[in-house]
């Protein structure tokens, strides 16, 4: 058996803390079951954060499908910032309180990669390609959520075969260095040549004949010989170790001398300001540990009203709220709920209603290029990956 939760585990609420397993028998032996209203949000971001990106909303509605609660919130792969809400749920408390461990968990580690996945992009502009080759550094049990949270950041393609499946996408990657070695043997130790014809040949014929370029040899010298065994077949290659600029640099110029106008993948301990530093030296670039590793984001899940007296537990603000973004200026407006306000776009929506999803999944494609050109748009002090802007929250009383 191995040790992750089933869909079963899930939506049964064991793979929750203690707490609210005790909590749920004494409210209900005291016969109390309130009405509350709880908001996610987080006080703070990982430094030197401006930003976040909401990813991990779409397990949420599966998780509270079925269950009698109402459920407001940002869209999948929204930005947000620090202090307000993105996900709002009002319900009998004992209706959902023991899944506060999961739409955390869901929430938390998933917008995190796509927090870091957004200041990649941010990184290296609009239009490099970034593709996410993190699965091997994920328990297989959180792969596919920081995969789909990554190109909700806007990355443009994942390697993991199941993600791209369930997003609808086509998976993207290279070879291996295994299979280069694969050729090897004693009379032929270094087989590069053999082992870049026999991908050429054998590979589907819709796989881009991108080969990676550093087994044995300077990149400089294994291209020449992809060069060799590929001619105009050769459509890219890839360097995933050495200093990464001058040996794209060495390569395109080498490539450029035999007639060949091939793209240039990097990769290898790439992060966000690795890639400020090589983004005019390639055309895409893989990254892996800096989207499976990256820090989640510390959101908390909050009673802000019961029984419909605002109420909530010291340094948090009481009573129900609606967010408002000025998306000319960058700033959001916190009202209470039921206000009326004429300033910006109202960002908490219907999410789930008497316990039924009514929002229709995007194509994670449209979810990329909307926040792609989202990101661009943002103010420079946004954009800064280095120091803290301003803050963008106003409460309006």
């Amino acid at each position: 058996m191995f040790f992750i939760p089933t869909e079963n585990d899930l939506k049964s609420g064991e793979v929750s803390d203690l707490y609210f397993k005790v909590t749920e028998q004494v409210l209900r032996r005291a016969g109390r079951n309130p009405y509350v209203t709880m908001e996610v949000f987080t006080k703070a971001l990982p430094e030197p954060y401006n930003f976040g990106i909401l990813s991990g909303l779409d397990d949420v509605t599966e998780l509270l499908t079925g269950v009698p609660v109402d459920a407001y919130a940002i869209d999948e792969g929204e930005v947000f910032f620090p202090e307000e809400p993105v996900l709002v749920i009002k319900g009998r408390y004992l209706d959902f309180a023991t899944y506060e461990p999961e739409i955390l968990g869901f929430l938390c580690e998933a917008s995190g990669a796509a927090s870091r996945a957004a200041r990649m992009r941010l990184a290296v502009g609009p239009d490099k390609s970034l593709f996410a080759f993190g699965t091997r550094r994920s328990h297989p049990s959180s792969a596919l959520a920081k995969e789909k949270a990554a190109l909700e950041g806007g990355f443009n393609g994942t390697s993991n075969v199941l993600a791209a499946r369930l997003l609808g996408v086509k998976p993207v990657g290279t070879i291996p260095h295994a299979m280069v070695l694969a050729f090897s043997t004693k009379e032929h130790p270094f087989n590069q040549e053999e082992a870049f014809r026999a991908y050429d040949m054998y590979a589907p014929p819709d796989s881009p004949r991108t080969i990676l370029i550093d087994t044995f040899f300077t990149p400089r010298a294994e291209a020449l010989i992809a060069a060799k065994a590929l001619g105009s077949h050769l459509q890219g290659v890839r360097i995933d170790s050495g200093d990464l600029d001058k040996e794209a640099e060495e390569v395109r110029w080498e490539l450029k001398q035999m007639g060949l106008n091939v793209k240039i993948t990097l990769s290898g301990g790439l992060n966000e300001y690795k890639l400020e530093e090589l983004a005019q030296h390639a055309d895409a670039f893989g990254v892996g540990n800096a989207v499976t590793d990256a820090p989640t984001i510390d959101f908390g899940m909050k009673i802000c009203d019961v029984d419909g007296f605002p109420i909530s537990k010291t340094g948090h603000i009481s009573g129900a709220k609606q967010v408002y973004r000025d998306y000319e200026k960058w700033i959001d407006y916190i009202v209470p709920e039921g206000t009326k306000f004429s300033k910006g776009t109202q960002l908490l929506k219907p999410l789930i209603l008497h316990g039924k999803p009514v929002r229709d999944k995007k194509p994670i494609t449209d979810i990329t290029k909307r926040n792609i050109e989202t990101l661009f748009s943002m103010p420079k002090d946004l954009r800064d990956l280095h120091n803290r802007g301003a803050p963008r929250v106003r409460f309006i009383a």
